[in-house]
């Protein structure tokens, strides 16, 4: 009597990639920050909330480790999005999420300084920025040149800490012998800019996160 095989695998499965060290510390750094009240997923979903939905040719300023970029993507399906960073090495992080994530088909990354882009105008039909805003050296000349890549009637989305979260980013950064950069808050002056440019603005607070949404 000729014995039957007794494998019962699934023709087709396939596992799950690994998960990539730097992800790994990745979310082991944001566990750290929560237990001292900082959810960045909360801050998240939160402007996607508000800047939803985009599609078409996005730009994004400041790709950091793609935390924001991976869920823009992961929730705007028919978006193509561009991510700049002057951080080779962030963007690599970066470039292993949106990999991770199965999300790379769609983004593709630059090494550029945000105030300083390159492209030609109107090349854009939205800019989005996360977090990114107190990190840059010149941020007014950055403003600038998202507004300059903006197609007409697109969508400009500018978001960063809220004054409450600068103050908590600082007491934790202390902690840890480190400093963490905290500007003079200049989201008014950059709502009126972009009303005097032709822009219609709205504005919300929570979750961490100040949010700034200028419509052509």
């Amino acid at each position: 009597m000729r014995k039957q095989s007794s494998s019962n695998a699934v023709s087709g499965s396939a596992k799950s990639p690994a998960k990539p060290a730097c992800l790994m510390e990745m979310e082991k750094r944001e566990a750290h920050f929560r237990a001292q009240g900082f959810d960045s997923a909360a801050g998240i979903d939160f402007v996607l909330s508000k800047i939803l939905p985009v599609s078409g040719q996005v730009l994004e300023i400041g790709s950091g480790k793609g935390r924001f970029l991976t869920a823009l993507a992961r929730r705007a399906p028919l978006a193509r999005i561009t991510s700049v960073d002057i951080d080779p090495a962030e963007q690599a992080v970066a470039a292993q999420n949106a990999a991770y994530q199965g999300v790379a088909d769609r983004v593709q990354f630059a090494v550029r300084d945000a105030a300083r882009l390159g492209w030609p105008g109107n090349s854009f039909d939205a800019v989005v920025t996360v977090n990114a805003m107190h990190h840059l050296p010149e941020p007014d000349r950055a403003i600038a040149e998202m507004v300059r890549m903006l197609r007409p009637g697109g969508k400009l989305a500018i978001c960063d800490f809220d004054p409450a979260t600068f103050y908590l980013m600082d007491l934790i950064q202390q902690a840890e012998g480190k400093t963490h950069p905290h500007p003079v808050r200049c989201f008014p002056r950059w709502q009126a800019q972009l009303r005097a440019l032709g822009f219609k603005t709205l504005t919300w607070t929570a979750c961490h996160q100040e949010i700034l949404l200028a419509l052509s």
